[in-house]
């Protein structure tokens, strides 16, 4: 688990987005104290989603 400040946060927005994804959790701590957590969440396939046919 890693800690940022929000400046951090805000300067490597892309960078923490991929260290969430491999990553357990990223926190996020402004300058007032709170702690945010930062987690993936993986995509649900949608019960619509079907697999393409080859028609030939």
């Amino acid at each position: 688990m890693q800690i940022f400040t929000s400046l951090e946060a805000k300067q490597n927005f892309s960078r923490i987005l991929d260290m969430a994804d491999s990553a357990d959790k990223v926190l996020i701590r402004r300058k007032d104290g709170k702690t945010y957590s930062l987690t993936s969440k993986q995509r649900e396939p949608s019960p619509l989603d079907v697999p393409s046919i080859n028609a030939n």
